[in-house]
């Protein structure tokens, strides 16, 4: 399904949580596996809510329900919501 974006200025807000949040993530991932990841780099050169929020549900979401639940999202900044949520319960568990 096509995401719909709406509020460019709220959108933009959260896609950089969510840029920051998964860069905590792969920091956390990077400690463990010893390595660097080029996900961090890939994430700073993208701006667009939609492409993060695509980049990002593709990469960090690994359950199909969850997928198939964010992929249901007609609006990215329903989308970005949600993925921020389930990175922050991921950076919290770690």
């Amino acid at each position: 399904m096509e995401c719909v974006s709406i509020d460019g200025d709220g959108e933009q807000h959260l896609a950089y949580e969510l840029v920051a949040l998964c860069q905590r993530k792969i920091e956390i991932d990077s400690m463990e596996l010893a390595s660097p990841s080029p996900m961090t780099k890939i994430l700073e050169m993208l701006s667009d809510p939609v492409e993060i929020a695509d980049m990002v549900g593709h990469n960090f979401v690994q359950d199909p329900d969850l997928r198939q639940e964010l992929l249901e999202l007609v609006y990215v900044i329903d989308r970005l919501d949600f993925l921020i949520e389930l990175l922050k319960a991921s950076v919290k568990g770690t």
